[in-house]
């Protein structure tokens, strides 16, 4: 199968905006319009229909990721940046991962959906069942675990962290050795 008609099949991807040199006032640029077209912007309630939501960054992190996890949709993230969640969160299980390069990104789809033809993919078929827990498990989870005061005592936990690091007696904040009880020696 030619992965270009694959991909139409299956996806909707477009720039909503090219960055031009030098700024020409228009969505797209001169020197590549003969190869990329500028589409509309879908707006963000919109894009909670589709079942496969790919986050990638831009110049920072995405401010998008986690309403994609608290979606019904199956997030596929791509990113460079450590965010507050990441020890929250496990990879296959709440989300798809992704490589910034997108090389396995047609893996990840043909892994779903198979031919999206509506055949089976060539060697072991289509998990969409799969999609559906990754999907459900996200959601879940993040409703328990990404909630605003979580990131409030992040934060916090940050902040003492950093008070320890800057402070002279840092050795001696946070140590809880002479809590513990020593075991009493045997009198024997």
């Amino acid at each position: 199968m030619n992965l270009g008609s694959w991909l139409d099949r299956i996806a909707d991807v477009g720039f909503t905006d090219l960055l031009c040199f030098p700024q020409s006032g228009r969505r797209t640029c001169d020197y590549n319009e003969r190869w990329f077209e500028a589409v509309e912007k879908v707006p963000m309630s919109k894009q909670f229909d589709y079942k496969f939501l790919p986050d990638i960054d831009g110049n920072s992190f995405s401010g998008r990721y986690l309403s994609f996890l608290r979606s019904t949709s199956v997030p596929i993230k791509a990113t460079l940046y450590s965010e507050w969640h990441d020890d929250r969160l496990i990879p296959w299980l709440h989300f798809v991962p992704m490589d910034n390069s997108f090389v396995d990104m047609c893996g990840i789809l043909d892994y779903f959906l198979g031919t999206g033809d509506g055949h089976v993919a060539m060697l072991y078929g289509t998990y969409d069942e799969a999609a559906k827990k990754v999907a459900h498990r996200g959601r879940e989870w993040a409703k328990k675990v990404l909630r605003k005061e979580d990131m409030h005592m992040y934060t916090l936990r940050l902040l003492l962290e950093y008070a320890r690091l800057c402070n002279d007696d840092r050795g001696q904040l946070g140590f809880v050795g002479d809590l513990a009880k020593e075991a009493p020696e045997d009198e024997a």
